[in-house]
This record gives structure tokens, C-alpha cells and sequence, in this order.
């Protein structure tokens, strides 16, 4: 068909527009190569280069051009020349000058801050590339690297998905021009820019012929040198031993393999090999049918014919057509296999193209590679499912693939250097059943404990080729001199701004080492706290703040109030983050006293009291903290002369209670879980309900809420008193605060008297100690009686109530049935950790022999933070080979089903964490005291029906902890049943949660109304 259409346009070559005639070429080339005959879709796809209109155009046939050349034998430098054409299709581009970008560094004489790596690739989905790329995504260094991610293709999957939440941009450049996917990448300052398809369909060489990073380094997705002038590295490894002299890029050399393989999708169990149940072996090859040459088929086709009752499977798409499957019939028989006789018929199994293609290994033996184009994904995917692989040696990059993975999964012996090696290796293997069974059972775990499947490996050769060449193209831009002091901060500022905080570092440290007169050095050294926390370095960041503010006193103008405020919010806040208790609390304090505006003084007046908490178990000093508070605003708001508000609720007629709910976290948060059941619950023919966000930065959690309620107000650019004058006019009856004196929050608005009724209780963990809150949601466990509150409590059977997610995973069981040893996890931000609770982890610690300890916090996420956290740990004793610390992540819910139990924080122990905890399966061990925030986790876990795990004697607690460990059936049973519990239990009884709080507000409503 298609040979007839050329021959038909041909003939009426004057009226056959140029357009049709290179989709001629294209179609007839890429059906010849389908089929095997790849010397006469060569010459096609060559034609079709002259046929195609444009410069896009061209480039993609011309990859296809010399793609094509890989399945035929020619000289390895007919394949090279034929690559460095690809590079005159582009002669006349612009390309990108980037010595201006670096000027930073050729100041310093040395790489700035983090390197920025872009990938792209048009395979960045469900694809054999992305089994090979996977680690890139995953595993690489945050600390010392920043990834982009540049996927020039519309088609997003789940693992799309999944590597937008590993790497820090994703950028969609699909149906871009590649003039304009240049430009993208250049204005993200990228460094080096990977390519990861080569030659391969739908790649972006044309981008990188624009040069929009000064380094460029294709590999992983091809084998054979790119051929543009513009690329500068290809990346190989000792195995492949790349010809140098036939690459037109310098070639990185890895020490193991130049690819990490990934196991991603359905993971399918492999067991004993067919042959022990079928009594005949089973040959097989998934590889593209365009591989399987004549000389590869002779060969095979040899192999059964010496293996009695052997069989084949073979698996393409091109078996899919019913033509494409007549012709290799016609060429099989060409090696005298009759497949319509009867005893080839069975032996003999064609199939086609399936997604869940692995299952399929499952029917073969003995895995035959092609040549002189090898398998790559095929060749993994086959030792994965426990399939030996028998590969042929090549004589060049592209032909040794199989070498590379078998030598680096360490099975060199199914390496040969000959056909008849590789005919005689076949037949002789077909005859050890025993060793054929013991490979499909053993050769996963081999494997995965080889550098083919080593992430942590693969990323530190990678990652240290990366600082190598970068390093290399510092060296070699222009030295520059330091601009003025002035000049240099300008920098710093801008790139500030504009959030490229590794440049701004260095522009804020040139300013500070210029700094002569110290006229800027205060203003300097503020920045250079921003910026490091920014950047993460929370250690720095910390110090930063506390040099500004020795700066701040020795100065005679110290400048204003406000500015002064801000230094000291600024070395509160960051020094309660690291757990510098007493320093943060004395900080926030100094804050209050330079406020001006008493409603700003009660909130750092409140985040002072939040700080203490996390080492305080004395109740007294929170009630007097509480009333220094209530003090500050009493005095402008006598109670007294408060105005009762007027309602339109009657509760003799029909009109609606209005309730408002206010807080700044009304966002992925938390208290999302905690509030959640309240606005989306609440029954709407008796309540209307307002939500008033204070929310700095919505997101999508945001924007869920607002289609739950009655009416949304954002009043996050407003001020107190601002919005006190609105929700006046709002006529709200029931008021309800959702984070009590936690940052930001809208609890001053109470003094205003905004409502009939003010009520607070989540959110916080003690009283408000405000006359003017009138009512606190509590349970009898948390204030058994009303000793610890100034307000009336409000009573329900659990305060909380606590909203699952339906997208984590039950747990199974519990970890340490499968590990051997028990995994303790404290999942509490690290400010809430005090020595007394380390000194008792150590002791659970050392009663639980071989056990370790996982401390995940957001504050991990830094390094300078980790470093000192692990200092603290050494100087208390604790054994830090068997803590593991981790930042924060989104998917930390995950992370719960390695944890087999959770120790909880005292004195202000953990509420999400220990539902989230509880929700994932895992019992949680938690310590109270008399002290009303101390008591959380004993009312989550006695609403549970757990309250056993909850003790009030340090002794107790760890005594509870190590008997639990100790007792594996037991956790066996709790982690299998703890989610079902739960959400039988108050803790997640919405409906009565919901019955009970409202019935509690009517009354309330009812009563003021009634004493008004």
C-alpha cells in the first residue's frame, strides 16, 4: 500500500504538494522498519528529511533517519557521520550567551549555591525511560541540587503526578515551539539542562540546539551520540567503554551503570520457573520485532531446533496486525519452521502488545536478547521477573547494554562474545532446570541489592559527575571584579525578590565582607537571616537574626518601633523552631513590649505563652501568662460597657442561627482534619454558616472549604480593628475561634464583642484566659474539672473529631514481623521534644534491644538543623546509629506503615499526628499531666478505646512502650484494626459530634438570649 502510494505521487509528481509527499516518505519508512526492512526504510526516511517544509519537521525525520541505522550492521563511523548532519539542520539558531548569569561566580571563583538540573524529556509518564530515570526524581541531593522538570508532551499520568511532589518545578512544555520552550528554560536559569531521549520519538534536541543552559548532557533514553555541536557530554559508564572518537560530546564515564533501574506500576510476584511444571523450556524475547534481524532469528530458530520439545514466546506489537504477524510467519519460514504445522503450532506463541506486559514473563524460561541492537528496559524487566538473560557482547556504546546490566547485576557469565557462544551457552542452560529455577527464584533480590537497582549509589556517582563538570564550567568564565558594597546589596535584594535565595546569599555576603563604615550592616545582616531561611539553613538563619539584633543595640538609631518588632518576631520564631525555648520566649516578649497596637501585642504575648508550653508543666504560670494577656486588653475594653448584640435568630420562629467560624487555617493544615466534619456537617435548616479567613496563602484545601458554607469572608489583608467594623454589621450569633493565641490568629476580635456568643477550643491547647470568651469545647478527660479555664466549658463526649483520608493505605500489619525489629516514631514537630523525653526514649531504646527510632519533623528538612539535632542526641547518650531523622513530606502518612509504635511528646504532646497515627494503624504511647493541654492524647486515645496507652507517671510510659514491643501479636493484631476502631469510636463519629455540638450551641444561644 504505501509503495503504491509513492509510486503514485511520483508519477504526478507536478501536482503532488511536497507536504503529501514527505508524509509518504515517513508512512512507507516507518512500515518497512516495523516489518524488518530497515536498508529501505533508510532510504525513506532519508527522503523524507528532503520532503519535510520545515526546520521542526526535518529534525524529526531526520531523528527517525538515523534511529533506523541501530537495527542494521554498519561501521560505527557511517553512524556517527551520518548523527553530525543532525547538527546542520540547526547552523543558522541562535544560541544563548550565559557568561552574564555567572557573574557571581566569577567574583568568587567558585560554583554559587545549590546547582540547578533541568531534565527534560517527552517520557515522563508511564514509560520504560521513566524505569530508568526514576532515581533522578527521587533520590537526588536537595541539599546541594535544585531539579526542573521539562516534559514536552500533553499526556500526564499518575507518575507525571508523583514526580511533580518529588522534584521542586515542573514546567508542561508540550505543543511549545522550541524557540519558546529555549526561552522558558533560560529564564529559569537552569545549569545544567539533561536530555533523556536522544534520537528517540518526540525528543527535544531542537530545544537544547538553542543552548538555553550553558551545560548539556544527553543519555539514558539513547544509545548512541546526539551529533549536535550544542550538547556537550553524553553519559556512559566503564562497561559501555564509549568510543570517544565517535561521540561529537565528551563522554562521563560512571563507575557502575549509566542508568538506575526502578520498578514502577503493578509489582507482579515471581515464583518457580514454568519449565518445572511444563517439563519443556520456554525461550522468549519481548523486544521490539524491528530488532530481531535475520542473523538474530537464524539464531533462535537454531537454538529450539537443538532444544527437543523447547519452546518460544515472542511479544510485539506488530502481532497486533494481521499483516505484520503474516510476514514473520513468511520469514520463520524462511528458516524452515512451518508455523502452521502442527508441531511448531505449539511451540511457537506470537503475542501482542498488552500494559501489564510482566505478568507475561511469568510463561518464559530463558530470556534471548537481539543484536546488534540489544534490549535495554526489556533486558531489566526480565531479570526483575527472575528471567536469565542471554546477551551477545557488541563492538560498540550501543550494542553493549546487556554487557553493562549483567556485568552490574553480577551474572557476567550470560555474556558472550560470539554467536556460537551464545548458541551453545543457550542450549546448555536449557539443560539445568535446577539452575533455571534457582535464577527465577534468587534473581530479584540479587538485583535489588546490585548497583543496577542502588538509588543512593547511582545518584552520588551522578550527582558527583554533575558537580564535576559544572565546576569545570565555573572555572573557566571570565574572573570579574567585586562590585561597591551598595551595588552588591542592590543585588542581593533583587535576586531576593525575586527568589533565587543561593544568589542572593552570595550578592549579601559580598555586601557584608565590602562592608566598611557599617552604615547597611544591620539592614545586611536581616536580609541574610531571611535569605538563610529561606534556604532552609534554619541553624544560620537563627544565628543571623541573633547577630542583627547585638548589631540593633549597639545602634544609636535603632530605627522604628515597628522595624524593631519585626528583628525580635524574627529571632522568636526561628529560635522556637529549633527548640530554643527560653530564647524565643524572652524574644517574643521584647516584641510585645515595642508593640504599639495592643491588638498585635496580645497575639506575640500568645506566641510566647505557645512557645513556653512546649516545656512548662506548671499550670499556675499559664493562668498568670493568660491573665498578663486578658490584662492588656481590659483595660481598653472594659467589659462593661460592651454592647450586646442584637440577633436575628428567635427561637420561637424559623429564621436560621448565624454561626461563623474564624481562623487563619482554612488551608492544608493540620486543623483541617479537626474542622472539617463542622462545615461540612453542619445542618443547614437550622445554621448559616460563615467562614472568616484569615488565611495569608489559600490553596486548593481553600477552595474546597468555600463551596461548603453558606458565605466565605477573606479578611487576610485586613486589620483587627478593620474587621471588628465588618462583622459588626455581619449580625453573627455564635462565634467560634479555631486557634485560641496560635500565630495569627483572629481571638483579639473577641474584645470587640462581635457575636452574642464567643467560643474557642481548637487550635489551642489551653484556655484563652480572655473574659471575653465565653464558652471552651473540652471533654471530660481534658478538663475533668474547670480548674485550668476561665471560661464556661462545653462539653462533648470527645473535643475532637477527627476526618480520615481516603487516600492512604490500610496497614497490613505491623513492620516489625516482616524487619525483625521494632521501628519507634515520634512524628511531633521537633520543639515539642524535651531532653526529659529523650533521656525516655533512650531508656525504651535500650529495653528494646536492635530497635531503632525514626524523629520526622519540617524542621529536618535542613541540614544545619539535622547537624544539631544529632549533637543534642550524642551529648543525652542516645545511640544515633539507630535514630534516622527526615523532613517533612507530603506523603508522611505513608510513613506510618514503617512505624510500629509512636511515642508521643510531653508536655504538649501531639493531636494530629497521634490521630494520624492511629489512623495509619499504629498505637500511640502518650504521657499527661495535670496541665490542660498536656491531656490531648489521653482523650484521643481513651475516645479510641485506647486509654490504657495513655499514663501519667514517665515510668509508666516507657514500661507501656517496651511491653508493647515486646508483644508483636499484639501489634500484629492493633496495626490490622487500629482504622476500623477508630472509626467506630467518638473520635470519628461525625453525625454525633455534630448532633452534640449543635444541640450545645442552641442551648447556649438559647440561654444568652434568655439573660440578654
Amino acid at each position: 500500500m504505501g509503495r503504491e502510494a509513492l509510486a503514485f505521487a511520483i508519477s504526478h509528481k507536478d501536482t503532488t504538494p511536497i507536504v503529501i509527499m514527505e508524509k509518504i516518505y515517513n508512512l512507507l519508512a516507518k512500515l518497512l522498519s516495523n516489518y524488518g526492512e530497515h536498508n529501505d526504510s533508510l532510504k525513506y526516511y532519508r527522503e523524507a528529511v528532503h520532503a519535510a517544509d520545515s526546520r521542526e519537521l526535518k529534525a524529526l525525520e531526520y531523528s527517525n533517519y538515523v534511529f533506523t541505522y541501530h537495527f542494521l550492521h554498519t561501521s560505527p563511523n557511517e553512524v556517527f557521520q551520518a548523527h553530525l548532519g543532525y547538527s546542520e539542520l540547526f547552523k543558522d539558531v541562535p544560541r544563548y550567551e550565559h557568561k552574564d548569569k555567572y557573574r557571581l561566580e566569577s567574583i568568587c571563583n567558585k560554583p554559587v549555591g545549590k546547582i540547578r538540573v533541568g531534565y527534560i524529556s517527552p517520557d515522563l509518564r508511564y514509560h520504560v525511560v521513566l524505569r530508568f530515570c526514576w532515581a533522578m526524581f527521587s533520590n537526588y541531593d536537595k541539599e546541594h541540587f535544585e531539579v526542573y522538570c521539562y516534559y514536552n508532551n500533553l499526556n500526564e499520568d499518575q507518575y507525571s503526578e508523583e514526580i511533580k511532589t518529588m522534584t521542586d518545578n515542573w514546567r508542561n512544555i508540550g505543543g511549545m515551539a522550541p524557540q519558546a520552550a529555549a526561552e522558558l528554560i533560560y529564564q529559569d536559569k537552569v545549569d545544567i539542562l539533561v536530555d533523556l531521549a536522544g534520537h528517540t520519538k518526540g525528543n527535544p534536541l531542537p530545544i537544547l540546539a538553542y543552548k538555553p543552559a550553558p551545560v548539556q548532557i544527553s543519555g539514558i533514553g539513547y544509545f548512541a551520540t546526539t551529533g549536535l555541536d550544542t550538547v556537550d557530554y553524553f553519559l556512559s559508564d566503564k562497561y559501555l567503554a564509549s568510543e570517544r572518537e565517535y561521540f561529537s560530546e565528551d563522554i562521563i564515564e560512571l563507575d557502575h551503570s549509566h542508568f538506575c533501574y526502578s520498578a514502577i506500576g503493578e509489582i507482579v510476584d515471581v515464583g518457580d520457573a514454568p519449565c518445572k511444571k511444563n517439563n519443556y523450556i520456554t525461550f522468549g524475547s519481548f523486544n521490539h520485532l524491528r530488532k530481531v534481524n535475520d542473523e538474530v532469528l537464524k539464531l533462535w530458530t537454531d537454538i529450539i531446533k537443538a532444544v527437543p520439545d523447547s519452546h518460544i514466546l515472542l511479544k510485539s506489537e506488530v502481532f497486533d496486525d494481521e499483516y505484520g504477524h503474516k510476514l514473520f510467519c513468511e520469514r520463520l519460514n524462511n528458516f524452515g519452521i512451518d508455523i502452521n504445522s502442527g508441531e511448531w503450532k505449539k511451540r511457537i506463541e506470537l503475542r501482542g502488545f498488552s500494559q501489564d506486559y510482566l505478568k507475561d514473563y511469568l510463561d518464559m524460561d530463558i530470556a534471548l536478547d537481539t543484536f546488534p541492537y540489544p534490549g535495554g528496559g526489556t533486558t531489566c524487566d526480565a531479570l526483575y521477573m527472575g528471567i536469565p538473560v542471554i546477551t551477545l557482547k557488541g563492538e560498540n556504546h550501543g550494542e553493549r547494554f546487556g554487557y553493562s546490566l549483567l556485568n552490574n547485576i553480577g551474572l557476567p557469565e550470560f555474556i558472550v562474545d560470539s554467536k556460537q557462544a551464545y548458541y551453545d551457552l543457550a542450549v546448555g542452560l536449557a539443560n539445568d532446570q535446577e539452575i533455571i529455577n534457582n535464577l527465577h527464584i534468587g534473581l530479584r533480590n540479587m538485583m535489588e541489592k546490585s548497583p543496577l537497582m542502588d538509588r543512593k549509589l547511582y545518584m552520588q556517582e551522578l550527582e558527583a559527575a554533575y558537580k564535576a563538570v559544572w565546576l569545570k564550567y565555573v572555572n573557566a568564565l571570565p574572573k570579574m571584579d567585586c562590585p561597591p558594597e551598595q551595588e552588591a546589596f542592590n543585588y542581593c535584594f533583587d535576586f531576593y525578590t525575586a527568589g533565587d535565595y543561593e544568589r542572593a546569599e552570595g550578592w549579601c555576603r559580598l555586601a557584608l565582607a565590602n562592608n566598611r563604615n557599617g552604615k547597611y550592616l544591620l539592614e545586611e545582616t536581616s536580609l541574610l537571616s531571611d535569605i538563610l531561611q529561606e534556604k532552609l539553613d534554619y541553624k544560620a538563619s537563627w544565628q543571623a537574626s541573633k547577630d542583627a539584633l547585638d548589631i540593633l543595640a549597639a545602634e544609636k538609631d535603632k530605627g522604628t518601633k515597628e522595624f524593631q518588632r519585626r528583628l525580635w518576631i524574627n529571632c522568636a520564631s526561628r529560635g522556637y523552631k529549633l527548640g530554643f525555648i527560653d530564647e524565643a520566649v524572652a524574644a517574643y516578649y521584647r516584641a510585645a513590649e515595642l508593640s504599639t497596637d495592643n491588638y498585635e501585642k496580645i497575639r506575640e504575648m500568645g506566641s510566647a505563652l505557645l512557645t513556653l508550653l512546649c516545656h512548662t508543666e506548671n499550670c499556675e504560670e499559664v493562668r498568670r501568662r493568660l491573665k498578663d494577656i486578658d490584662g492588656v486588653m481590659g483595660k481598653s475594653h472594659p467589659l462593661e460597657k460592651k454592647v450586646v448584640m442584637k440577633s436575628l435568630y428567635d427561637a420561637s420562629k424559623t429564621a436560621k442561627i448565624h454561626l461563623a467560624y474564624i481562623s487563619p487555617d482554612f488551608r492544608q493544615h493540620v486543623m483541617f482534619s479537626f474542622y472539617y466534619t463542622m462545615l461540612h456537617g453542619y445542618d443547614r435548616e437550622k445554621f448559616k454558616v460563615t467562614c472568616i479567613s484569615l488565611t495569608e496563602k489559600p490553596d486548593g484545601f481553600t477552595d474546597h472549604l468555600k463551596g461548603l458554607v453558606d458565605n466565605w469572608i477573606d479578611a487576610s489583608d485586613q486589620s483587627i480593628k478593620e474587621l471588628s467594623s465588618r462583622l459588626k454589621k455581619e449580625k453573627i450569633d455564635i462565634l467560634v475561634d479555631l486557634a485560641g493565641h496560635s500565630a495569627n490568629s483572629g481571638l483579639p476580635i473577641f474584645y470587640d464583642r462581635v457575636a452574642r456568643v464567643q467560643i474557642s477550643g481548637l487550635g489551642w491547647m489551653e484556655s484563652t484566659g480572655l473574659r471575653c470568651t465565653d464558652y471552651l469545647i473540652s471533654d471530660r478527660y481534658i478538663d475533668p474539672d474547670v480548674n485550668n479555664i476561665t471560661e464556661q466549658p462545653l462539653y462533648l463526649t470527645s473535643q475532637f473529631c477527627y476526618t480520615g483520608r481516603n487516600d492512604v493505605p490500610v496497614a497490613k500489619g505491623a513492620p516489625c514481623r516482616e524487619k525483625g525489629y521494632v521501628t519507634f516514631g515520634v512524628f511531633n514537630h521537633y520543639h515539642k521534644i524535651t531532653d526529659k523525653m529523650l533521656l525516655a526514649w533512650k531508656d525504651i531504646m535500650f529495653k528494646v534491644p536492635n530497635s531503632k527510632l525514626l524523629l520526622k519533623s519540617q524542621v529536618m528538612v535542613s541540614g544545619s538543623a539535622q547537624a544539631m539535632a544529632i549533637d543534642r542526641l550524642k551529648a543525652l547518650g542516645l545511640d544515633v546509629a539507630r535514630i534516622e531523622l527526615e523532613g517533612a513530606t507530603n506523603t508522611y502518612m505513608n510513613r506510618y506503615l514503617d512505624v510500629d509504635i509512636a511515642l508521643d511528646t510531653y508536655p504538649y504532646p501531639g493531636g494530629g499526628t497521634t490521630c494520624d497515627a492511629l489512623y495509619m494503624g499504629v498505637p500511640v504511647v502518650s504521657l499527661y499531666g495535670k496541665r490542660r493541654g498536656s491531656r490531648f492524647g489521653l482523650s484521643i486515645l481513651s475516645n479510641t478505646g485506647l486509654g490504657e496507652l495513655a499514663v501519667s507517671d514517665i515510668n509508666d510510659y516507657i514500661d507501656r512502650a517496651v511491653s508493647l514491643a515486646h508483644d508483636s501479636e499484639l501489634l500484629d493484631m492493633l496495626h490490622k484494626n487500629l482504622r476500623k476502631m477508630m472509626s467506630t469510636s467518638p473520635i470519628m463519629n461525625g453525625n454525633k459530634y455534630m448532633e452534640e455540638l449543635e444541640k450545645a450551641y442552641i442551648a447556649i444561644l438559647q440561654e444568652k438570649i434568655k439573660n440578654s
